[in-house]
This record gives structure tokens, sequence and C-alpha cells, in this order.
């Protein structure tokens, strides 16, 4: 592993192929590299071979909610500070009561998935400047 946060991957995790597409795109638009997962649970197994720039987690995964895999990160990915940003794709209840927990949780940030199609988001080149500092 990778001491430094410094040109790491960044994680992507969710079960929608668009999203996963679309964040690939983007950050190879960045000059950055993605590892991808569609469950929690490789999220998780990802994880322990790897350091990341940042995390892009969605909310509601097939095998735990974003809260869940975000406390069982945080964990795996103790000896340094990672990055999360929740991505909200549906507006489903679920995203909506998941969303409603990150609020008292104080998650990083929340991006939507009009904000990433649209390309007014601009967390990514955010996150990699911050990345290098």
């Amino acid at each position: 592993m990778k001491n430094s946060t410094t040109d790491l991957p960044f994680l992507v995790v969710n079960d929608d192929p668009t999203i996963q597409r679309l964040f690939r795109k983007k950050l190879e638009r960045y000059g950055a590299e993605s590892v991808r997962a569609w469950t929690g649970g490789k999220a998780i197994y990802k994880a322990k071979s790897h350091d990341f720039s940042a995390t892009f987690l969605d909310l509601v995964l097939p095998d735990m909610d974003g809260i869940e895999l975000y406390e069982k990160l945080l964990e795996t990915e103790s000896h340094y500070k990672l990055p999360v940003v929740f991505i909200a794709d549906t507006g489903s209840r679920d995203e909506l009561a998941v969303f409603n927990r990150l609020e008292t949780e104080k998650a990083v940030s929340v991006i939507s998935r009009s904000a990433l199609s649209s390309g007014s988001d601009r967390i990514i080149p955010e996150l990699m400047l911050a990345s290098k500092n």
C-alpha cells in the first residue's frame, strides 16, 4: 500500500452501470484512475488492499446502505483520512432515509446524479487537488 494519497485511485461504489461509466469517464478526463465495486462487500474487499484518494459511495446498495459501508470503510482505512462523497442517484425513499441519517453523521459531501451527468460537478478536481496537498 502507498503511504500518501497523491496519485492514488478513486474508489467508486455503485450498482448502476451508467453511474460507474460516468465516474470512470470523468476521472479519466482528469487523469485519475478508478477502482470500481458494485456492492459494499466488494468495496470493503478492495479497500483492504488499496488506499484511495477518495471514495464515491452510493447511498443504497444491494447488500448494505451507504452509512453502513461508510462506517466499515472508515474502520478498514483508519490509517489515513479517507474523503467520502455520497452519490444520490434515484431520490427514492430509501435514499432519502440514508441521506437524513447522513446529516447527523456529518459525512463529507453528497453529489447528485444530475450534477454528475450535466458536468456541473466540481468535486473531482477539488478532491484531486486536496489529495496532493
